[in-house]
């Protein structure tokens, strides 16, 4: 939720930042407690990584504020 309220919203960088650091957090509390394994934990956040950056892809998924490709000295 933190990356949503320091990018300014949803964007291309939140939705792939939060989620997986939201997730990654989950299974790092699994794998400490004993109730997942490492060569389990680091395949789902391969997949995970992947499919988020996928979805930032998407045309509806607007570019982060800070990312002006538009030249700010004219």
């Amino acid at each position: 939720m933190f990356t949503f309220v320091l990018s300014g919203g949803v964007d291309k960088m939140s939705v792939v930042i939060g989620p997986f650091f939201i997730v990654g957090s989950f299974l790092s509390i699994l794998r400490q407690t004993g109730r997942l394994e490492t060569d389990v934990e680091i395949p789902i956040l391969v997949i995970l990584i992947g499919a988020l950056l996928l979805a930032a892809r998407l045309p509806q998924v607007p570019l982060p504020r800070w990312f002006d490709l538009r030249d700010k000295t004219s």
